[in-house]
């Protein structure tokens, strides 16, 4: 686990980030993220469903996500607890399914989520009381907030809730100058 309020840069930590020929940095964080992490607007190929297992009190920010394989969603983190801020993060291109809460960049968690100035693109779907959204699966409690953020999605499923931002919202969402596009 990286400990909780680092800041992380892409480019400080030879240790934990290896950088491809093709510019690309390849994570595989599957532990829990406290801290700050910012790419500096580079693209993170996913190599395996997720960039974190779980996020706690945790920014991330500057980044382009890249899964090109069909798979899960969810590709900042299956779960989130706490303060947690997606700033300047982009999905583009995804195909994502899930079984369980499934979105493009988040499952399911609790607490105060601030998604501000991302954009999503591509499909997500579920079956059988799965929650399927563009961003975020599900909302347990506490609150999220969605501020200049675009989604171009395709959300399917059956048996599911299903929306454009949020699959299912067991806590207040605000929306502000953003904009959802879903089939």
């Amino acid at each position: 686990d990286l400990e909780k309020n680092w800041w992380w840069n892409i480019g400080d930590d030879e240790d934990i980030t290896i950088i491809d020929r093709g510019g690309s940095v390849r994570l595989g964080m599957k532990s829990t993220y406290y801290g700050k992490f910012d790419g500096n607007g580079l693209t993170i190929q996913l190599s395996s469903d997720n960039l974190f297992g779980t996020m706690i009190d945790a920014t991330l920010k500057n980044v382009v996500l890249n899964k090109t394989d069909k798979g899960s969603g969810n590709l900042v983190a299956k779960m989130f607890a706490g303060s947690v801020k997606l700033e300047n993060v982009k999905a583009l291109n995804v195909n994502a399914e899930g079984t369980t809460a499934t979105g493009i960049l988040l499952g399911s968690g609790t607490g105060s989520l601030t998604i501000t100035n991302c954009e999503v693109q591509g499909s997500v779907s579920g079956q059988y009381s799965t929650d399927v959204g563009g961003l975020v699966g599900r909302i347990d409690s506490g609150s999220v907030t969605i501020t200049d953020t675009k989604a171009d999605v395709k959300v399917s499923g059956t048996e599911c809730n299903c929306g454009g931002f949020v699959g299912q919202a067991n806590a207040p969402v605000k929306i502000y100058q953003s904009k959802v596009t879903a089939n």
